[in-house]
C-alpha cells in the first residue's frame, strides 16, 4: 500500500512539474491561432481586392478590344469596314427615303 501511495506521490509530482509547461505551450498555441486566423482574414481581404482589380482589367480589356474593332485594327479591318460599309448604306436609305 505505502508503494501505491509512493507512486501515486510520483504521478501527482509529473503532473504538477509538466501541468505549467503545458499551460504555457497552450497559450503560445492559442495566440498563433489567433495570428494565423488574422492573417487568413487578411488573405481573403487581399484576395476579394485582386479579384475585383483582375474583373475590372479584364472588362477594360474587352472595351480596348472593341474600341480597336471600331478604329479599324488590322485584327478586324476587314470586319470594321464592312460595318462602316453597311452603316453608310443604311444613311444613304434614310436620306433617300427623308428625300421622298
Amino acid at each position: 500500500m505505502a508503494m501505491q501511495q509512493q507512486q501515486l506521490e510520483d504521478v501527482l509530482a509529473s503532473l504538477r512539474k509538466n501541468v505549467p509547461g503545458l499551460v504555457a505551450k497552450m497559450k503560445r498555441y492559442e495566440a498563433e491561432n489567433e495570428q494565423l486566423k488574422k492573417d487568413m482574414n487578411d488573405l481573403i481581404s487581399k484576395n476579394s481586392s485582386l479579384q475585383f482589380q483582375l474583373d475590372e482589367a479584364m472588362k477594360q480589356n474587352q472595351s480596348l478590344k472593341n474600341a480597336n474593332a471600331l478604329l479599324g485594327s488590322s485584327d478586324y479591318k476587314y470586319q470594321t469596314k464592312k460595318k462602316i460599309d453597311q452603316l453608310i448604306r443604311e444613311i444613304d436609305q434614310c436620306i433617300i427615303e427623308l428625300n421622298d
